[in-house]
């Protein structure tokens, strides 16, 4: 996904920080929440089962490079393939195409060739909270 990117020099942010000061309220909210998403996704790479592990990857995954649909609906393009994704959560692929079926018969993700849709993330992140 392109992106641009504007940089503005530090005076100049400074005095539109002055003067907008819930800009910078919104700007640290930003960041705290992202840092917080970050942390979890993290403490699941590390300590989280298999599920944990795949459904952490899917919603970072989602959150960072996919594009919201709808309200609480991601799609994003998923070029890896399952033998790749498990190598990468240190499982087998036989264990993420069984943790992706699952997740497909609950309604929480739909897939398709490369594409994978998040239907609802907040019951998809519920559902990484209810893991033990």
């Amino acid at each position: 996904m392109p992106a641009t990117v504007w940089r503005a020099p530090k005076n100049d942010f400074l005095n539109f920080i002055r003067i907008n000061p819930d800009a910078l309220f919104n700007f640290i909210h930003l960041v705290v929440i992202s840092y917080e998403r970050l942390r979890i996704h993290v403490l699941n790479l590390i300590a989280g089962s298999v599920k944990k592990r795949l459904i952490g990857d899917l919603i970072f995954g989602a959150r960072l490079f996919g594009r919201e649909v709808k309200s609480g609906t991601f799609t994003f393009e998923f070029k890896i393939s399952e033998r790749e994704l498990a190598s990468i959560i240190s499982t087998t692929p036989e264990t993420i195409s069984r943790e992706l079926k699952g997740l497909k018969d609950k309604g929480l993700i739909k897939f398709e060739k490369n594409i994978i849709t998040l239907t609802n993330i907040n019951k998809l992140e519920n559902e990484l909270l209810e893991i033990d």
